[in-house]
């Protein structure tokens, strides 16, 4: 009775157990399942820190090409650190002269320092009663003649500044014009020189006449001293101090003449015995004319 319960009992269990063993005799590995199913990760994050960086690098691209592009439209501004551009005009040449100017009277100087005292201390005394210096001074020719040559050029570098300045200039050349004014007062001197000489030989007068061309001679010799300085503000200073150094030289050589009459008509009159009419048709016979002849000479053959 018992024997079929029995066997249905065993048929249940071993189809339970074929059952349960099923799955494990078919069934994969799970990392062989995980492998084959499961696509293959994408790296999003990566991706889009490179499109990041793509994109900054075309920014920056275009931000030097855009600078490159103002650089190129607009000029750049002149460095302050750089040194301005000075125009000298040809004044180098100016200031060379002079300066060789300066150190001529400078050596005059120091080789003859009593020459210069007993010089200025005759010519602010206003008589020639001191003989002694006179004779000192006429007893060394070697300083008064180099005073008057340098006289002579600062005085032709002067008239040929006045030349252009006026717009009275015959000649282009600056330096060559002050040659030929150095040349005309030259001839004046040199020839009023040996007027004197002969007309003092002539009428019996040669103290009174070397007495005057020493009086000529001495206001030459300042007029060239006070010239320079004059001649370095006008050459080498800006437009209102050069037309202020012209005006001083103006009224200095206006002083200066008439300073020269005052002491020739003293002289004049204590040795000639002239009045002042006489004295008057001299200063304008003997001075100005001949002056204003010789300009009007120079003028027709420069």
């Amino acid at each position: 009775m018992m024997r079929p319960y029995f066997l249905l009992f065993l048929f249940l269990w071993f189809s339970r157990s074929v059952s349960a063993q099923g799955p494990d005799t078919l069934s994969v590995p799970p990392d062989t399942i995980r492998t084959v199913v499961t696509p293959p990760a994408i790296d999003t994050a990566g991706a889009r820190v490179d499109s990041i960086r793509i994109a900054d690098s075309l920014a920056r691209l275009q931000y030097l090409n855009d600078s490159i592009a103002k650089a190129r439209a607009v000029p750049p501004p002149p460095s302050r650190k750089d040194p301005p551009k000075r125009d000298f005009q040809g004044k180098e040449i100016f200031f060379y002269v002079l300066l060789v100017l300066i150190l001529f009277l400078g050596i005059l100087k120091k080789l003859f320092p009593k020459y210069f005292a007993d010089l200025f201390r005759i010519f602010f005394q206003r008589t020639l009663k001191q003989r002694q210096l006179y004779e000192q001074l006429v007893q060394t020719p070697l300083p008064s003649l180099l005073l008057n040559i340098f006289f002579l050029v600062v005085g032709g570098l002067y008239i040929s500044f006045l030349l252009n300045y006026y717009h009275l200039e015959k000649v282009d050349n600056f330096w060559v014009q002050a040659l030929y004014a150095t040349g005309a007062l030259s001839a004046i001197y040199l020839g009023k020189y040996a007027t004197l000489k002969f007309s003092g030989w002539l009428f019996q007068l040669r103290d009174p006449a070397d007495d005057y061309s020493f009086i000529v001679f001495m206001i030459n010799k300042m007029i060239g001293i006070f010239l320079l300085p004059c001649l370095v503000l006008i050459f080498l200073s800006g437009a209102a101090l050069a037309q202020f150094a012209l005006y001083l030289s103006f009224a200095g050589l206006g002083i200066m003449w008439l300073y020269r009459i005052i002491l020739t008509f003293q002289l004049s009159r204590n040795r000639v015995k002239v009045n002042l009419f006489h004295f008057l048709l001299y200063i304008f016979g003997f001075e100005i004319i001949p002056l204003v002849l010789i300009y009007k000479l120079l003028l027709l053959v420069i």
